[in-house]
C-alpha cells in the first residue's frame, strides 16, 4: 500500500461528501401562524371518507379464512392421497419383510417347526 493513500481517501471521501450534500433547507419561510395551507385543506376534504371501511375489512377477513380452510382441506386431501401411492409403491418392497415376519410368528406358534425340520422329530 502506497504511504498515505489512506489519508488521501478520507480527504477525497470528505470533500465528495460535501459536494453531495443534500440541501434540507425550507425554500420557504415557516407561516407565522403555522396553520396548513387553505389549498392543503380543501385536498383533504376532497380525500375519500370511506378509505378504512370495516365492514369490507371485516368481509375480506372473512373470505381469507374461508380461502385458506379450503386449501388446508385441499392440502390434507393431497397428502392422503400422495401417502395412499407412496404406500402402493413401497408395498413390493415391504412384501419379504413382511413375509419373513409372518414366517417368524408361524415358526414360533409351532413351537419351532418347519418344513425343513418337520421329519427330524424324534
Amino acid at each position: 500500500m502506497i504511504k498515505g493513500s489512506r489519508y488521501i481517501f478520507v480527504i477525497l471521501s470528505a470533500i465528495s461528501f460535501q459536494a453531495f450534500a443534500l440541501n434540507f433547507h425550507y425554500k420557504s419561510d415557516i407561516p407565522a401562524d403555522n396553520k396548513p395551507s387553505a389549498e392543503y385543506m380543501k385536498q383533504r376534504e376532497n380525500l375519500e371518507p370511506n378509505r378504512l371501511n370495516v365492514d369490507k375489512l371485516t368481509e375480506d377477513n372473512e373470505l381469507v379464512k374461508k380461502w385458506e380452510q379450503e386449501r388446508q382441506v385441499k392440502e390434507t386431501k393431497r397428502y392422503a392421497e400422495h401417502w395412499q401411492n407412496n404406500e402402493r409403491f413401497n408395498y413390493g418392497i415391504n412384501d419379504s419383510i413382511l413375509r419373513d415376519i409372518e414366517r417368524a410368528n408361524r415358526i414360533e406358534q409351532n413351537g419351532g417347526m418347519t418344513r425343513s425340520n418337520f421329519f427330524d422329530k424324534k
